[in-house]
Order: structure tokens, then sequence, then C-alpha cells
């Protein structure tokens, strides 16, 4: 009966290698107790709850060892390391540096320098050779250490402070509030969360009317530079959307003069967003300092040409527009390296089947022609589906045989030394997709390409010194 053998050349595959110690530790980290931990996390799971992080404009490294292969063998094609980066709240300054790094030995290599944008991104660094431009081994890839150098100089942070009423401002206070008899006006306004229709203020007057109120003092940060300030809200129009009654915010900086007022919409019958914001003192120019800003009232109010309208304020605050030198957080939070490599090709051996049947098939269709007469014509290229099915002995014995099975079967062949790796050798080729040469049939049918696409084995029912085997094969069609 004899064997046949089996031989693929499979394509290449990717070892995902992550780290798994710390060498070099500059990075601080967070929501992990060690650097190495905090970006470990498996490639398809990103976890933005650890990650270490670089502050500053000192250029600090961090570096990791890595996990070592196990059973892949081949060439290997190339290596690329992978880093999952953001810059926290701000871009990172254009002096800023971001590179990734592969150390072997005493050998470092560099990316390019990435720019770090403030959401998280994957960079990444592609070595075709060693960091000393050599050939990929794999004991170099079970001593390779990857990693990241950066720094993050200040940017000019742009930044927002709210303070939100705190009582009426003197007799200006011309609306209406609700639910009445609860308080007064400024509390019906001063909502951390929009509140809708629960509280609010109004007018159903013609012309125009509003409220000012006090504020929070704000505190300056320190370190800042005012770029605007601005009086915003929610409101809505209650009766439809109006052109004739239009929603106003006011600003006003006591002892200093300045009324101002801006007209934020037309009409609206849900609360909506609106308000304005001030670059320069209204009425009395130059630019804002904190001085001012404390000093100042919102207000809200109706601009209406009639009456009969409905204009609601839940929300009113004044809010504080201001830049500041910050250094922004770039945070890595996964790093690991992808090594591309092509396996060895496989060569492994099989009894010849007892039995085999090749089926070949053509799809094809037909259509009727006006003329009446009847066309079939191809749809589909023709297909061979080969089966076979064989039995071989469960244990390894000399070339004597069975006496109940006289089979020559030899105590090696190709790159296994047992039955039971030879036919698993042959499900790793079914289940790779790759196409399978075939060799050694007295039918030249037989002798050529094929893509296995069922494998079955199990010790025979009828003999447990033997197994059952079972297999079905397309034949492969090269596309040039």
């Amino acid at each position: 009966m004899g064997y046949f053998n089996l031989s693929q050349s499979p394509l290449s595959k990717n070892l995902v290698l992550y780290p798994n110690g710390n060498e070099v530790s500059g990075a601080s980290a967070y929501g992990a107790a060690s650097n190495y931990e905090c970006v470990d996390e498996d490639f398809l799971v990103p976890d933005d709850s650890d990650y270490t992080f670089v502050v500053g404009s000192s250029v600090v490294t961090d570096l990791y060892t890595l996990q070592n292969h196990t059973i892949e063998t081949g060439t290997i094609n190339y290596v690329k390391v992978i880093a999952r980066v953001k810059s926290d709240c701000f871009s990172q300054s254009p002096s800023g540096v971001y590179r990734i790094k592969a150390t072997y030995s005493t050998v470092t290599d560099k990316s390019e320098d990435f720019d770090i944008i403030s959401e998280y991104g994957t960079y990444s660094f592609l070595l075709n050779s060693t960091p000393s431009d050599a050939a990929w081994t794999w004991n170099v890839v079970d001593n390779l250490r990857i990693g990241y150098e950066a720094s993050s100089p200040d940017v000019d942070g742009s930044f927002s402070l709210i303070s939100r009423p705190t009582s009426n401002f003197g007799g200006h206070i011309e609306l209406n509030y609700f639910p009445p008899g609860t308080g007064s006006n400024w509390d019906k306004v001063d909502d951390v969360f929009l509140d809708n229709d629960s509280t609010y203020v109004y007018s159903r007057t013609g012309g125009n009317v509003h409220d000012e109120y006090w504020v929070e003092k704000p505190v300056d940060p320190g370190g800042t530079t005012i770029t605007s300030v601005g009086v915003w809200g929610y409101w809505r129009n209650a009766d439809g959307s109006s052109n004739d009654c239009k929603p106003n915010v006011y600003i006003r900086e006591d002892s200093y003069g300045g009324d101002s007022f801006y007209t934020v919409g037309t009409g609206s019958p849900v609360y909506v967003l609106g308000g304005y914001n001030w670059s320069t003192r209204p009425g009395l120019g130059g630019p804002w300092t904190w001085v001012n800003v404390q000093n100042c009232k919102a207000g809200c109010g109706i601009s209406s040409g009639g009456t009969g309208n409905n204009v609601r304020w839940s929300q009113v605050w004044l809010q504080i527009n201001y830049t500041k030198p910050v250094s922004p957080e770039i945070r890595t939070s996964q790093m690991y390296a992808i090594v591309n490599y092509t396996p060895g090709s496989s060569t492994c051996s099989l009894t010849k089947p007892y039995v085999y049947t090749i089926e070949k098939t053509r799809d094809v269709g037909k259509f009727n022609s006006w003329s009446g007469n009847r066309y079939v014509y191809d749809i589909a290229k023709k297909t061979h589906t080969l089966s076979m099915q064989g039995i071989c002995p469960a244990y390894e014995y000399d070339s004597i045989g069975f006496p109940e099975f006289p089979l020559t079967f030899p105590l090696t062949f190709g790159e296994y030394s047992s039955v039971s790796e030879q036919l698993q050798c042959v499900k790793l080729m079914k289940d790779s997709g790759v196409f399978v040469d075939f060799t050694g049939f007295d039918d030249d049918n037989l002798n050529t390409s094929w893509i296995i696409t069922e494998f079955t084995y199990n010790i025979s029912g009828d003999n447990p010194r033997l197994y059952e085997w079972s297999l079905t094969a397309d034949k492969y069609e090269s596309v040039s």
C-alpha cells in the first residue's frame, strides 16, 4: 500500500511579544505598580486605566524586556514595535519628542520623531534588520528590548472658569421668576446642570428687559492670560420660535461702567445654549485683568417688539476664558513587538488511501432568447474535489508490519518520528489554509497542488491498532 508525501510552504505569520520587565524606568507609572505592567495589555484590548506618562521638557526613556518566543521557527522578515500614545488634553509641543526605541546588546535604533495629539493613536517603528543592521535571528528577538523616549515642554493650554449667580444686583431686576414665591431671580438660573422648566426667569412684556446678578468671585489660577470674558446660558421661547422676541446676555463691570449686551438668537421652542465672549472690556477697551473680572455682573434678558412672547432663561453664568502654560502628560498605554516570520516548509507522509474519488463540477447558466432559443453558458470555472479514505497503524512498528495488515510503514519519514505527529502535521496543513503539494501517487491526477478542506482521524472501532483517516481537498488553481 505504501505512503504518499505532503509538502507545504506556509504563508508568513505574526508573533506578538509583550513587555515582561523593566530595564529603564524614566517615565512615571499610573494605574499599575510597575512601568511595564502599564503597557503590557493585549493588543486587541486597549486599556486606558493604566499607562506610563512623561511631563516636562527633559527627555526621559522607558525601556522594557520582552517575552521570548516559544516553538516558532522559520525566517524572520521584520520586527515592528507598536506604541499607543496620546497627549492629555492638549497636543504635544512642537519642540517635544516621542521616539520608539529598539535595543539589542548595546546598540539602539530609534524611530522618527512623532507628533503626539490629544487623542490616542497607534504609532509604529518598522525594523527590517536588527539595531546593528544584521539579519534577524530568534536569539536576537529573545534579547530585544523595546521602549520610547519622550518629552513634554509647556504649551499654551486653553481653559475656562465658570462663575454662577450668587445674588441679585441692586435694582437691575426686571424679569419674572418661576416658580413664584420661592426665593428670588438669581437662584432660578444658578444651576450647575440644566433643569429645563423646573426653574427659570422670563418676561411676557414688550421692549428690552433684563436681570443682572452678582456672581462668584473668580480666583486667578496664576500665570494666566485672559483671552475673553463671556456670559452664557440656556434659553427657549415657550410660545414657539417668534423672530420678534430675542434673548440677550448682559455684562457690567462695577465701578468701571461698561454696560453691554448681545443678542444671542431669535427663537427656539427647546432650550439651547447662547452667549457671547467679549475679548476686551466692553465700553472701556483694553485687555481683561482678574481685578476687572472680579467686579463683573452677568445678566440675561429679552428684546421684544411686542407682548405675548415667553422667553425663558433656565441657566446663566459668567465665563472667563484664559490660557496658561502647561506640560501635558504624554501617555503610553500599550507597547508590544510584532515579529513577522515565514515558517519553514513542512513535509509529512500518509498511508495511501484504499479508496479515493475525484468529482469534477462546473456551474452553468441558461437563458431564453427573444428569438425563442435557449442558450447554456459557463458562469464559473470547473472545480475538482478529491475525497480519500485510508488506514494507518496506530503504533510504530518495524518494517515487518502487522500480520493482519501487511503494511511496510517506515519508522521515520519527513521531519516527524511518530504516526500521531504525522497525522497532526496533516491537520496543521489543513488549518493553515495554504495549498499542499501531493507526491508519490501512481495516479498523476493526484500528484498536484490541493487545498485540504477537511481532515479527520480516529482509532478504528474494529482494530484499536489502526487509525482511520478521511481527507477532502479542492484542486488548487493559481491566479497569475
